[in-house]
């Protein structure tokens, strides 16, 4: 709300200001305590004026904003109440017997009713107060809150209007605590793992779990056809509390959240995991129809921690709603940095922005590199002994060594920008191997045997070998793998506990294919990464698979390595059995068995 004075023959007004005709929200507390109305609209002290916000009880979805005004003009009080939007049809309980008093309930109206109603309002007062020394109008509407109404029709703006140079302009919005990320945090604490880390877990959990309580979890949240929704807070404690739910959330589902120190993943997790994912990828479709629908665009880009989520991300591409699908590679918390760098050189300097039709991330490789003259004198301080290769000995031998079974350590060029390691610092491995899935899981990565591997697969190939013909050169999406590279699994296999069916082999490059037939996709491109490209090539002429099971150069809980100490301390403390750094090539059977580190349990679990 903007308040404008306008000094007119003694009178004061404070002017609503209305954009596309919905009336902007007044931000006030969520108590029942009396808010004070700012002593600057009444410098005079003329009139006095104040806020009262009324939450007589909790509503199953809404906790509304209930205004009343109250204006004592000349020692003469009026209150006016504007019951919020999307409140229950029953009046609040005002004490009816001060003078004055002008009740109204706009549940179910529309906009312009709205608007309609703060015009009455503002006549209203006016009336009242005629030959008053000070008129001062305060109208509220809560358009925000609005619960019995899509989001789609309280925001509106021009669909003609969608910026296409170097500006941005917030056309929608869901506000906190109603936040689709968090609710897929609260059951990321509800099964064990912790928030803002083990949420990739869950999606890789979903896959062994039955979607058995979509209906249960569609208690917690209103979703609407057009996508948007509300969360019920009387379920969740992360707006007020030190957890994520509460006991009525516990209750709704029949157990406590699990304690991951000694307690181990059920099928009821499994179970809890496939329905978060499934309500997940219902609200990001119909979200992306509803904007597709209205604003006619073709393509669409995603940021933030749920665009992470490759699977749902991998619906939406299959739903063929967009064009065109582009996810920011760091689109968790980490990629403000880069949209606070872009905003300040459009937005505030007004350079123009230059699309490349390439790819403007540079492959994601915007980390930091180290020379071979620094890689050699860093490697001889730390006691390693390595050998030197040209450029197509080094791809020959390392591909060599991937296809007989050797965990690699690959470290080259520039570090990636997001939590997926793209080729540049990368664990390296067979996919066809039908053991390698376990074996990193728990002899390097030392983390939790369910938990998928992605591939990285030549882009022109990627088609033949998955269900993608689209670039997904940043790991976000998720496709399955081919109809005529898959196993199918016997019948007595799919009656194995969830995680037992990771013993069965599901096609010809079992390492990356998750339980589900699927895998988590990254494209490969000469033209971003020529090493790693070229070195996916020689393996796929020495194997006719043009395919490499592609992981995070780190072990579970630890950053992926950075710098050169950093990836010989992971090659020394895990099973990996050759390190790659440049044109640099360490063996671990030719290590000093005194550089041997403990790091199973050096990081926390993540």
């Amino acid at each position: 709300v903007v308040v404008v004075d306008i000094v007119v023959v003694d009178v004061v007004i404070v002017d609503v200001v209305v954009v596309d005709v919905v009336v902007v929200v007044v931000p006030v507390a969520t108590t029942a305590h009396p808010i004070p109305w700012p002593e600057l609209l009444n410098p005079a002290g003329t009139v006095k004026a104040s806020v009262y916000e009324f939450s007589p009880s909790r509503y199953t979805f809404v906790e509304p904003w209930d205004v009343v005004i109250e204006l004592i003009v000349n020692g003469v009080p009026l209150y006016v109440t504007l019951a919020t939007i999307g409140c229950p049809t029953t009046p609040l309980s005002i004490d009816n017997t001060k003078p004055g008093v002008v009740q109204s309930n706009t549940s179910g109206a529309s906009v312009l009713v709205d608007v309609v109603l703060v015009v009455l309002v503002v006549v209203l007062v006016l009336v009242v107060v005629v030959g008053a020394s000070v008129v001062v109008v305060v109208c509220i509407v809560d358009v925000i809150t609005a619960f019995d109404r899509p989001l789609s029709k309280l925001k509106q703006k021009n669909k003609d209007k969608i910026k296409t140079n170097n500006n941005l302009d917030i056309k929608k919005e869901i506000l906190f605590p109603h936040s689709l990320g968090l609710l897929y945090s609260a059951f990321t604490y509800y099964t064990g793992f912790k928030v803002n880390s083990g949420e990739y877990k869950l999606m890789g959990l979903a896959p062994y779990g039955k979607p058995i309580f979509e209906e249960k979890i569609k208690k917690l949240i209103d979703i609407k056809e057009d996508g948007t929704f509300r969360l019920d807070q009387t379920y969740f404690n992360y707006a007020t509390g030190l957890t994520m739910t509460n006991k009525k959330f516990d209750d709704l589902f029949g157990q406590k959240p699990r304690n991951s120190q000694n307690e181990k993943i059920t099928q009821f997790h499994m179970d809890i995991a496939a329905s978060i994912q499934n309500v997940t990828e219902e609200i990001m479709i119909k979200l992306a129809r509803s904007i597709r629908k209205e604003y006619g665009i073709k393509n669409l880009c995603l940021a933030g921690g749920v665009a992470l989520n490759c699977v749902a991300n991998g619906k939406i591409l299959k739903e063929k709603i967009f064009e065109n699908i582009w996810i920011q590679p760091a689109a968790g918390d980490a990629g403000g940095s880069l949209g606070a760098a872009l905003a300040l050189w459009h937005i505030d300097q007004d350079n123009k922005r230059i699309v490349n039709k390439t790819d403007s991330m540079q492959g994601s490789y915007l980390g930091n590199e180290f020379s071979q003259v620094d890689i050699e004198k860093q490697l001889k301080d730390i006691g390693a002994k390595f050998e030197t290769f040209n450029l197509d000995e080094l791809i020959d031998k390392t591909a060599e060594y991937l296809s007989k079974e050797k965990a690699i350590g690959w470290f080259q060029g520039r570090m990636e920008f997001g939590p997926r390691a793209l080729g540049g610092r990368s664990i390296l491995a067979d996919p066809r191997s039908d053991k390698m899935q376990k074996e990193l899981n728990l002899k390097i990565k030392f983390r939790e045997s369910f938990r998928p591997f992605a591939p990285s697969v030549l882009r022109e190939d990627v088609n033949e070998w998955f269900e993608l013909d689209n670039d997904s050169p940043y790991m976000l999406l998720v496709s399955e793998v081919q109809k005529d590279k898959q196993i199918k699994m016997r019948a007595e296999d799919e009656k194995l506990f969830g995680i037992d069916k990771l013993n069965i082999k599901r096609s010809s490059i079992p390492a990356i294919t998750h339980v589900d037939y699927s895998a988590r996709i990254q494209t490969v491109h000469k033209e971003t990464n020529p090493r790693y490209y070229d070195l996916i090539k020689e393996f796929k002429k020495n194997t006719n698979c043009p395919v490499l099971v592609n992981t995070s150069f780190n072990v579970r809980g630890e950053p992926i390595v950075s710098s050169i100490e950093d990836a010989f301390n992971c090659f020394m403390g895990t099973n990996l059995d050759i390190l790659v750094i440049e044109d640099f090539v360490l063996y671990k059977d030719q290590q000093d068995k005194s550089l041997i580190k403990d790091y199973k349990n050096k990081f926390e679990l993540d």
